[in-house]
């Protein structure tokens, strides 16, 4: 079974360079992409819920209440569902969404890319590696903030390059699983 570094060192072999004129027909084209809204939508109805506008926001803010966001965070699914804004930090947001709707890490991908239009998971990031752990082993959300927490806590006196990726992922697979 392939480990997540397996993994990172895959898809950065399989990184294609785009020139701008290669990119732009995938940009245009709308399927590659949705609104906030509709993403949201999109994901409540994989979880049961089909109801539409008010009935459908609060079933929207109940699954983030399951999910752990505070209720001055609750207070902004209106705007995430209705006007289809995410709040800042653009990035915690939409990571906090799998979590809620208890998508795996393909699927997270997806919602990222398709709905929040950020870029998904930097495997040279512990903090990303850690999200994408646990959104593929079906843990919470504080599950991953305790993981962030330990790696940190241990990796704090280790030695060595802020770029070297690599012992980054050796300290974080051995020292925090």
């Amino acid at each position: 079974m392939a480990t997540l570094t397996d993994n990172a060192l895959a898809e950065i072999e399989n990184e294609i360079d785009y020139t701008p004129d290669a990119i732009l027909p995938f940009l245009r084209e709308g399927g590659n992409f949705m609104s906030v809204p509709a993403g949201i939508e999109r994901e409540l109805s994989r979880l049961g819920f089909n109801g539409s506008g008010d009935e459908l926001l609060d079933d929207f803010k109940r699954v983030l209440e399951k999910a752990g966001f505070s209720r001055d965070e609750r207070k902004h699914a209106k705007r995430w569902l209705i006007d289809g804004s995410l709040p800042s930090p653009k990035y915690s947001y939409p990571i906090r969404l799998c979590f809620a709707f208890g998508l795996n890490a393909k699927g997270a991908l997806d919602f990222l890319w398709k709905v929040c239009r950020v870029n998904g998971f930097n495997f040279r990031r512990a903090d990303d590696i850690i999200y994408c752990y646990c959104l593929e082993n079906g843990k919470a959300y504080t599950d991953a903030m305790t993981l962030i927490e330990r790696y940190e806590s241990q990796t704090a006196d280790a030695r060595y390059e802020e770029s070297d990726a690599t012992k980054r992922t050796h300290l974080l697979r051995f020292r925090v699983w």
